[in-house]
């Protein structure tokens, strides 16, 4: 399986599916299973940053958002969007 390569998903890093955990486990669904693993690891050789910067890296199609700035996260890593689509 290959990359989502024309397809934008956002994630809203500043709520519950923000956690380290989440970003971590939906790493098989954007992915092969070939370096699920691979990536995975490199994911968790250090921090939260890292994390995010290790994701952005193998997983470009997804967008990084936040609500609001987040205390500590580096703000290259992903942009805020204060716009709320209530369905």
């Amino acid at each position: 399986m290959e990359h989502y390569n024309k397809l934008k998903i956002k994630l809203n890093i500043g709520g519950p599916k923000g956690n380290a955990y989440y970003i971590l486990g939906i790493v098989p669904s954007l992915t092969s299973g070939d370096n699920i693993v691979e990536i995975r690891n490199e994911m968790m050789k250090g921090d939260y940053n890292n994390l995010l910067k290790v994701f952005k890296k193998h997983f470009p199609e997804v967008v990084l958002y936040s609500d609001e700035v987040l205390n500590g996260v580096d703000r290259t890593l992903y942009s805020v969007d204060r716009q709320l689509i209530e369905l």
